[in-house]
């Protein structure tokens, strides 16, 4: 979906409670996180409370959005300063050729929404096998997929279906045990408002999204139809949506 300001928009309105909730209860004071795809750094920074004792790494492939993660870091701790937090780290990274991080150094790796934008099977299982390398024997892989999009984000991103019915299997063949769940979504109005200004925003023109989808083929009618529905159904007073995300828990 890449980094234009709609997309990181969104990113950024992810917290720890929103999107790592089933994750928190398996985190302790002295554990170092790795956030893999951290983007803004909203979710990274809400961990740094929760390891006082310990430590937080966020990797990118943008330095720009590592610069947004840095000034949100800030801000947070601007707002609570006597707040104890464990150190934090951002880096530039790619989690498929494998960033400069050595074997087991994590007690917990976090990947929010990065393994759907990965082409391929074998792509998915490589980034696996790479998380796998840099955490703990006993430490905790987490993967938390994207909301679910349409066929045309599919032809966008430039594969041919969701990897979450798959993602079991993909976790075992990298040398996982894992277990599967799930957390459902429900917009208040504000969050609805939000969530269409966010993804209606992506298909302005000169919008990365917008291209990636007339690159694989999509017509400005089919990209016009679900961007118009969208903004009348954010207006429309009694409208809602749920949004399944799949959760998984892997132990190396």
């Amino acid at each position: 979906m890449g980094f234009t300001k709609s997309t990181t928009a969104r990113h950024a309105s992810r917290t720890t409670q929103s999107d790592a909730a089933f994750l928190l209860p398996y985190i302790q004071p002295h554990h170092h996180i790795l956030d893999i795809g951290c983007g803004p750094g909203t979710i990274t920074a809400g961990f740094l409370e929760l390891v006082p004792h310990g430590s937080v790494t966020g990797i990118d492939l943008s330095s720009t959005v590592l610069q947004q993660a840095q000034e949100t870091t800030q801000a947070l701790i601007a707002r609570s300063p006597e707040t104890q937090r464990g150190k934090i780290t951002y880096q530039e990274g790619d989690v498929v050729v494998g960033p400069s991080l050595q074997d087991d150094a994590f007690d917990v790796v976090f990947a929010s929404q990065v393994l759907v934008h990965l082409p391929g099977q074998n792509t998915a299982v490589r980034a696996l096998k790479e998380i796998r390398r840099v955490v703990k024997a006993g430490g905790i892989p987490e993967y938390n997929l994207e909301e679910l999009w349409g066929q045309n984000a599919l032809k966008g991103i430039g594969i041919d279906e969701w990897p979450g019915p798959k993602m079991k299997g993909h976790y075992r063949q990298a040398g996982f045990d894992v277990d599967v769940g799930s957390n459902v979504y429900a917009g208040t109005i504000d969050e609805r408002k939000t969530f269409a200004r966010s993804y209606t925003g992506r298909f302005n023109p000169g919008e990365q999204c917008r291209e990636s989808w007339i690159k694989a083929g999509v017509s400005d009618e089919e990209i016009r139809d679900p961007v118009q529905t969208l903004e009348k159904w954010a207006d429309t007073q009694d409208a809602w949506a749920t949004h399944i995300q799949s959760e998984l828990l892997a132990w190396k």
